[in-house]
């Protein structure tokens, strides 16, 4: 299993959310203030050798963001529910099939504070995770 076999896993799972459009990492979208929708950014927190010796695997952690947008001036029960969702599709323990290994979330999905702009507020959910990768 590769990082990329990682992130592909966790953003085909996110996908089975289909209430809402999504914003992938590094593809076109133009939101619409009338839809509320999903970003995602993945932020890979680094790896570590998970044994001894060069033939070890090595732990890859990482965070994947998955941000609740909604316009502005709306409140924030919209938000929370996309984000009450998000939590449960990415609950702790689960196990998602990548490649040759698993992404495992490790802990409970956690929510940041939001952040608003002229249009958009955005509320961050954090999901970890790790597998093992080859070396």
């Amino acid at each position: 299993m590769t990082p990329s076999d990682m992130e592909a896993a966790l953003c085909a799972h996110l996908a089975q959310l289909t209430a809402y459009p999504i914003a992938w990492e590094d593809v076109t979208f133009t939101p619409d203030l009338a839809r509320p929708y999903l970003r995602v950014d993945n932020l890979p927190t680094g790896s570590v050798a998970a044994g001894i010796g060069e033939n070890a695997m090595n732990r890859a952690a990482g965070i994947f963001q998955v941000m609740a947008c909604t316009a502005t001036g709306e409140g924030t029960g919209q938000a929370g529910l996309m984000a009450d969702q998000v939590e449960a599709l990415f609950r702790r323990g689960l196990a998602l099939p990548a490649a040759d290994g698993f992404v495992r979330i490790d802990r409970p999905p956690s929510r940041g504070r939001a952040i608003h702009t002229d249009t958009w507020s955005y509320l961050p959910i954090s999901i970890s995770y790790y597998g093992y990768c080859n070396p």
